[in-house]
C-alpha cells in the first residue's frame, strides 16, 4: 500500500518536476564528465601539474555539490508544502507519520533515481565532448572511447547521494512534527509584507539600489583597494536581499495609487501575479541573482583566460627554446650537447645583455605603466634601493644591435639599422600605448648621447630572458663600452624537443638567476624555456582554471533557472482559476497567450536583469585591467557579451519550455 502511494506520487509528480529533474540529470551528467577528468590515466601523464588539477577539481565539485544539496533541498521543501493537504488527508485516515514519511521517502528516491541514470547516459557523451575539448587544447589526438570508469562514477555517486541525504536530514524534523493542523496551513506558509509594514520595507528597495549603484561606481572608478572589493562585494550581497523585500513593497504601493497606466491592459492582473511572487520569493531571488552574477562571472573569467591561452602564447614564446645564466660570459655548450642530442639544433645563436648602472628606462616603466598605479610617482633611481617591486632589472638591459639582428633573422624578422647616435626600445605589444614620452630619453656615452628612434613589437621572449617587458637596442661600439650583466642562449630545434631535455639542462638558479620576469599578468617565468614544454605547461595551467569555471557556472546558472520554472509550473493549478476568469470576462485565447507570455517574462527577468547589469561593470573593470595586464588585443566587453549569448541560449530553452508547460498545464480546464 505504501510503496503502491509512493509509485504514484512519483508519477504525478515527474511532470511537473520534469525540468528539476533534466537539471538534476545535467549535473549528474557535468559531474561524471568532470570526474572522468581526475581518474584518467593518460591526462595523469600528460602533465606533472596533475595533483594541482584534481585539488581544483575536487574543490569545485564540493562547490556544486552545496549548490545541488540547496536544489534538493529547495525542492524537497516546497512539494511537501504543495503537498501538506495530501498528507493531512492521510493523517485524518489514520495513517501515522512514519508512513507518510516512507511515501515522500519512495517518490523522491523514485524521481532520483531516474535524475541518476539519464545522467550517467549523458555523461558518458559529455564526457567525450570534454575529453576531445581538452586534448585538443593541448594539441594531443583523443580517440573517442565511451567507457565507464568505476571511480568516477562511485564519486558521482557518492557526491549525488550526500546532495539528498544532507536534504532529507535537513527536513527529518518537519515529518516528526507533523499534524494535520500543520499540514493545512503549510501551503499558505510565505513571507509575508502586511500592511503595517509595508510602507517601511519599500525604503530597502531605494537604499539598496543606492548603494549597489554606489560600489559599482567605485569600482569603475579604478582607484579600488582589495579591501574596498571585498567589504563592498559582502555588502552588496546584502543588498540583493534588501532590494528584491523593498521592490515587493514598492509594487504594492504603485498598484494602490490606483495610477492610469495599471488599468491599461492586463497590467493590473501581471503586476500583482509579479508583486506576489517576488513577496513569497524574495530571499529566493536574491539568492538566485547572486547565483546568475556568480554564473556570468565564471563564465566570463574563463573566456579571458581562454582569449589569452589562444593570442599570447606563441608571442610569448617565438624561440624554440631560450636559456638564461647569470654570469656574463657563459658559452652554453653543455647545453648545446644536450639540445642536440634530445632534438637537434636547427639555428642557434650565444649573446650577452648588457647594463651601464643606469635606470633611466626602470623609472620611466614604474612611473607610466598602470600596473604601478602611482606608487612611484615623482620618483628616481627607483631600482637600486631594493624598495621597489622587482619586475625590472636592477639596471636597464642593453643588447647589442648585431645581436638583435642576428636573433631577429632566426624568427623570420627583417633586420633592422641604427646610426650610431640612435637606440631602439623593443617592447612587449601590451606596453606600446605608454610609450608617448619615451623619446625624451636620452641614453648618454662616452662619446656624446644616444637619442630614441622607434620601437620593435614583435614577439621576443622578454619575460626575464631578453630583458624584463622592455630591451634597449643600441650601436655595437656603445655596447662595448657598458658592462656585461647576463648570457643567453636562444635556439631552434629540428624537432619538438621531450620534457627530458629540461632535466638534463642544467639550471642557474643557485648562481643567482634572474632577477625579474617582467609585469605580464600571466607568465612562465624560469632560467630553461623549452617552447614544446611551456606551452603545453601554461594551457594546462589554464585549463585548471577555466574548466572549473565553466562547470560551476552552467551548474549555478541551470540551477536558478530551474528554481524560476519549478515556481511557475508547480502553481499552474492556482492560476487555473484566474485565466478562467479573465476568460469569461471576454479575453480571448490570444490575449490570454499574451498575458501569460508577460507574467512568466517578467518572472524571469527579475533576478537575472540586475545579475546582468552588476556582473556587466564587475567584468567590464576586470577586463581592463586583463588587457592591460596581458596585452591580449579585444574590446573590454567582449568577455562579457561571449557569456550572455552563451547562457541566452540555456535561458531561452528554459523560458520556452516553462511558458510552453505552463500553457499546457493552465489550458487543462481553460481551454486557452
Amino acid at each position: 500500500m505504501i510503496e503502491k502511494l509512493g509509485f504514484r506520487s512519483a508519477k504525478n509528480s515527474f511532470s511537473d518536476y520534469l525540468i528539476y529533474i533534466v537539471t538534476m540529470a545535467m549535473i549528474v551528467a557535468l559531474m561524471l564528465s568532470f570526474n572522468s577528468l581526475l581518474f584518467s590515466k593518460e591526462i595523469q601523464e600528460m602533465s606533472e601539474m596533475f595533483g594541482i588539477m584534481s585539488i581544483i577539481l575536487l574543490i569545485a565539485t564540493v562547490f556544486i555539490v552545496f549548490i545541488a544539496a540547496w536544489l534538493v533541498n529547495y525542492m524537497i521543501v516546497f512539494s511537501f508544502q504543495r503537498k501538506s493537504k495530501e498528507y493531512a488527508i492521510y493523517m485524518l485516515l489514520g495513517m501515522k507519520q512514519r508512513e507518510i514519511a516512507r511515501i515522500y521517502l519512495i517518490e523522491n528516491l523514485i524521481l532520483s533515481s531516474i535524475s541518476f541514470l539519464a545522467g550517467i547516459v549523458v555523461g558518458l557523451f559529455v564526457q567525450q565532448i570534454l575529453m576531445t575539448i581538452f586534448y585538443s587544447m593541448m594539441n594531443t589526438a583523443y580517440y573517442v572511447s565511451i567507457r565507464i570508469n568505476p571511480e568516477s562514477l562511485l564519486l558521482t555517486l557518492f557526491c549525488y547521494a550526500v546532495c539528498f541525504l544532507a536534504a532529507l536530514l535537513f527536513n527529518h524534523r518537519k515529518f516528526r512534527r507533523m499534524n494535520i493542523r500543520l499540514l493545512m496551513n503549510q501551503e499558505k506558509e510565505n513571507e509575508q509584507i502586511t500592511d503595517k509594514n509595508y510602507r517601511l520595507i519599500k525604503w530597502l528597495f531605494p537604499v539598496s539600489l543606492l548603494f549597489i549603484l554606489s560600489f559599482l561606481i567605485y569600482v569603475l572608478s579604478d582607484n579600488y583597494t582589495s579591501a574596498g572589493i571585498f567589504m563592498g562585494s559582502f555588502l552588496s550581497l546584502i543588498a540583493f536581499y534588501m532590494f528584491y523585500a523593498g521592490l515587493a513593497a514598492e509594487l504594492v504601493q504603485s498598484i494602490r495609487k490606483r495610477r492610469a497606466w495599471i488599468y491599461k491592459g492586463a497590467n493590473l492582473f501581471v503586476l500583482r501575479q509579479l508583486s506576489s511572487k517576488i513577496k513569497t520569493m524574495r530571499f529566493t531571488m536574491g539568492t538566485l541573482s547572486i547565483l546568475f552574477i556568480c554564473a556570468f562571472m565564471g563564465m566570463s573569467v574563463s573566456m579571458m583566460l581562454n582569449d589569452w591561452q589562444n593570442k599570447q602564447l606563441e608571442e610569448n614564446f617565438p624561440f624554440d627554446l631560450s636559456i638564461h645564466h647569470a654570469a656574463p660570459s657563459y658559452s652554453f655548450e653543455k647545453e648545446k650537447s644536450e639540445i642536440e642530442q634530445f632534438a637537434g639544433i636547427s639555428d642557434s645563436y650565444t649573446y650577452s645583455i648588457y647594463e651601464n648602472h643606469s635606470t633611466l628606462f626602470n623609472d620611466y616603466f614604474y612611473t607610466h605603466l598602470p600596473v604601478f598605479g602611482e606608487k612611484y610617482t615623482g620618483q628616481k633611481n627607483i631600482s637600486p634601493d631594493n624598495k621597489y617591486d622587482k619586475k625590472y632589472y636592477r639596471y636597464d638591459t642593453f643588447m647589442k644591435l648585431s645581436d638583435y639582428n642576428t636573433l631577429r633573422s632566426m624568427l623570420g624578422y627583417e633586420k633592422v639599422s641604427l646610426a650610431p647616435d640612435e637606440y631602439l626600445l623593443q617592447v612587449k605589444q601590451r606596453i606600446t600605448p605608454y610609450l608617448d614620452s619615451v623619446s625624451d630619453l636620452v641614453i648618454p656615452t662616452g662619446d656624446g648621447k644616444l637619442t630614441f628612434a622607434g620601437y620593435k613589437a614583435d614577439a621576443f621572449c622578454q619575460n626575464g630572458h631578453n630583458g624584463a617587458d622592455y630591451l634597449i637596442i643600441v650601436p655595437d661600439d656603445a655596447a662595448d663600452e657598458m658592462n656585461l650583466y647576463y648570457s643567453q642562449l636562444a635556439a631552434m630545434t629540428k624537432q619538438p624537443a621531450a620534457k627530458e631535455l629540461a632535466d638534463h639542462l642544467p639550471d642557474d638558479e643557485a648562481e643567482g638567476g634572474m632577477e625579474a620576469v617582467g609585469t605580464d599578468f600571466i607568465m612562465y617565468s624560469g632560467n630553461i624555456f623549452i617552447k614544446s614544454v611551456a606551452i603545453p605547461d601554461m594551457k594546462y595551467t589554464l585549463i585548471l582554471l577555466y574548466f572549473p569555471l565553466v562547470y560551476i557556472g552552467l551548474v549555478f546558472f541551470c540551477t536558478a533557472l530551474t528554481v524560476l520554472s519549478v515556481q511557475q509550473l508547480s502553481h499552474a493549478s492556482k492560476y487555473r482559476y484566474r485565466y478562467e476568469v479573465l476568460r469569461k470576462l471576454g479575453a480571448n485565447n490570444r490575449e490570454i497567450d499574451l498575458i501569460i507570455f508577460k507574467q512568466q517574462a517578467l518572472f524571469y527577468l527579475c533576478p537575472v536583469l540586475l545579475a546582468a547589469v552588476f556582473s556587466a561593470v564587475i567584468i567590464y573593470s576586470l577586463s581592463k585591467k586583463f588587457i592591460i595586464s596581458t596585452g591580449v588585443q579585444t574590446r573590454p566587453l567582449q568577455y562579457l557579451s561571449i557569456s550572455v549569448i552563451f547562457f541566452l541560449g540555456i535561458y531561452l530553452l528554459y523560458f520556452v519550455a516553462t511558458l510552453i508547460c505552463f500553457k499546457r498545464n493552465v489550458s487543462l480546464k481553460t481551454n486557452v
